[in-house]
């Protein structure tokens, strides 16, 4: 399925989605969807997810997760895969202005990077220590 910006795109498993900036794409297993800036994708388990800057992936288990960045020169890939380094399936994920896969939260000021170290990071790993007083 093939569409433009500003689309909704639902399929079963082993579909193939492709859209522009600002488009909502899901699909089931074993599927393939690639999409433009501030895009919303999410697959079942053993899929390819492709999105740009801005854009929240979600993959099922075995899945891989690649984020297109521009660094000013040129594109690069930033890519993970459910089931490592801390990355979980059937969570939505962004990356940060670092280039650092993160798990995408409602509050936008409640981001928490996965543990590198095989465990993935807690809200209360990130808690500061003390409220400053008012």
């Amino acid at each position: 399925m093939l569409a433009g910006s500003n689309s909704f795109l639902t399929a079963g498993d082993r579909s193939k989605l492709t859209a522009g900036d600002d488009c909502t794409l899901m699909a089931g297993d074993r599927s393939k969807l690639t999409a433009g800036k501030n895009s919303v994708l999410t697959a079942g388990a053993n899929s390819r997810l492709i999105g740009s800057l801005g854009s929240t992936l979600t993959g099922g288990e075995d899945s891989v997760l690649i984020f297109r960045c521009w660094d000013g020169k040129r594109y690069t890939n930033i890519i993970a895969k459910t089931g490592e380094e801390g990355v979980e399936a059937d969570t939505a994920y962004q990356v940060d202005d670092d280039t650092n896969v993160v798990e995408k939260f409602d509050d936008p000021f409640d981001t928490i990077m996965p543990d590198q170290d095989g465990g993935p990071a807690s809200a209360e790993d990130h808690a500061p220590d003390a409220h400053a007083p008012h």
